[in-house]
């Protein structure tokens, strides 16, 4: 084939005939936006349900590329839709500029989460801008195919932005933290340093900066507390534990280096603590936020930084119908993949924040490990790793996903948080089956009998024990109580069915 067939054939090829506005039913844009371009793509739904690409168009994401894109869309009434997916933030200003042109119209303006949008595009072609924008408005006038993912306003968006710069400097000052130990290990100094107390750190400045042994640090360090009228205590304490550190002395490289990244810590930890103080700060200037923050902080294991990372990632939490909604966009509920009367629970799903399953997470592990079980949180983690002994990750993920409904409720349902409500309605329908089924709450004449008996044997003994013989006696007698309730029980049962024969 040559050159002059090519362009033949192009020549004799059919064109596309475009539909007459009369024959239109509506028109569906898809919009793939990158750094400084979008593609645009319209797409129009005729009488006979027949989708057709109409015009296919690039502009810049500039503030007069934006404009002329708009007056572009003026052009194609009535407008259904405009459908973009989620690209970093690039979407962020396209979006709200449609927003703004397109907010007392029917027209839907939505960005979708690319992951939900790759699975619909699958089978639509080629990977580049057009072909894709192409898809997108296709997609755009299948109303049930499409899931807006939640964009928020830009103040929500710099909330967002401040605590996750928050977390990300945590991050790096662990870093830096464990570059500094690994360098200490290297040059064999085994001392433990706790960098989360303000003495080790000006202790540390003084010993990565100046050539002198450890011990003459904490001497200096001493003479600039005794200066300054502040207590020395620890320092003594700590300075008598050197043993054979005491005359440990760096190298002077690794005293240079070390230097560099302590400044560098101390820096980035700063900045952490701004970022924080900055977030709350805007979080109570804001009467809706203040209040839900408030609420949030009465949940057990609840911290200020955590409620504040909740309430910046959730941002409008209304939109939530259920508690199952907002667990999922959590990430606290594994996939469920059913086939016939097979049910399995898979892995985590990839549709959710994980900034917020990090959140939940590390509360369930704060609850497992605590001592006190003084609250229905507490006592549901107990529940589920210590008595079912479920595996450490399996129950953390249950206890998460318990977090995220109170949290649902006390946020979206406004229940005021009551930390021991279900154990309360647990004891009341206890009293009230006790009651129903044998018509009194008393103990029985034998329970009574044996409580009397070990009182007084506690009281006649009681120079015989100590505080540890006292606590197994009393929890052993309690278990004895237990089975001796248990036992009057059965014997009543076993009498009243011998009546009934």
């Amino acid at each position: 084939m040559n050159n002059n067939d090519t362009y033949e054939q192009k020549r004799l090829r059919p064109r596309r005939i475009l539909p007459s506005p009369d024959q239109v039913v509506r028109y569906g844009v898809g919009l793939d936006v990158h750094k400084h371009v979008l593609a645009c793509c319209v797409s129009a739904q005729i009488r006979t349900g027949e989708i057709i690409a109409v015009k296919t168009h690039s502009f810049r994401v500039s503030p007069a590329g934006l404009h002329e894109f708009t007056n572009f869309l003026q052009k194609f009434r009535p407008l259904h839709c405009c459908l973009m997916e989620c690209t970093g933030v690039y979407h962020i200003p396209v979006y709200h500029h449609l927003q703004k042109c397109y907010h007392d119209t029917t027209t839907r303006i939505i960005a979708m989460n690319p992951l939900l949008l790759n699975r619909r595009l699958t089978d639509l072609g080629t990977k580049e801008d057009k072909a894709d924008a192409r898809g997108l408005a296709s997609l755009s006038l299948y109303d049930q195919l499409l899931r807006p993912s939640y964009v928020g306003d830009l103040a929500f968006i710099r909330l967002r932005d401040s605590i996750r710069s928050y977390h990300r400097t945590r991050i790096k000052t662990t870093q830096l933290i464990n570059r500094m130990k690994a360098l200490l290990d290297g040059e064999n100094l085994k001392y433990a340093f706790n960098f989360k107390k303000e003495w080790v750190l000006k202790l540390l400045d003084c010993f990565f900066n100046h050539d002198c042994t450890l011990e003459e640090a904490f001497q200096k360090q001493i003479a600039n507390q005794t200066e300054h009228g502040r207590s020395i205590t620890i320092l003594e304490k700590q300075c008598n534990t050197l043993g054979e550190y005491a005359t440990f002395r760096l190298n002077p490289r690794t005293r240079f280096l070390l230097s560099l990244r302590f400044g560098e810590y101390l820096y980035v930890d700063t900045l952490a603590a701004r970022y924080l103080q900055e977030t709350e700060k805007w979080v109570l200037q804001h009467s809706g936020l203040a209040d839900a923050y408030v609420k949030l902080r009465q949940i057990p294991a609840m911290g200020s930084v955590a409620a504040l990372t909740t309430l910046a990632e959730l941002g409008d939490y209304f939109r939530f119908t259920s508690w199952k909604a907002l667990a999922k966009y959590s990430g606290v509920t594994p996939t469920i993949a059913q086939s016939g009367e097979q049910k399995s629970k898979g892995h985590i799903n990839r549709f959710t924040n994980p900034h917020l399953r990090r959140v939940f997470v590390q509360m369930a592990g704060i609850l497992i490990n605590i001592s006190k079980k003084d609250n229905d949180l507490a006592r549901f983690a107990a529940l589920q790793y210590k008595q079912k002994q479920l595996p450490y990750k399996k129950a953390m993920v249950k206890i998460a996903n318990k977090i995220a409904k109170t949290v649902y409720n006390v946020l979206v349902l406004d229940v005021p948080y009551d930390p021991n409500h279900e154990y309360t309605l647990k004891r009341q329908k206890k009293v009230k089956l006790t009651l129903k089924t044998k018509n009194t709450l008393l103990e029985p004449m034998r329970t009574r009998a044996l409580r009397r008996d070990i009182q007084g044997f506690l009281v006649t003994n009681s120079q015989y024990l100590n505080s540890t013989s006292r606590y197994h006696l009393v929890s052993g007698f309690q278990r004895l109580i237990k089975k001796s309730k248990w036992t009057e029980e059965l014997d009543q049962d076993n009498s009243e069915e011998r009546e009934k024969n």
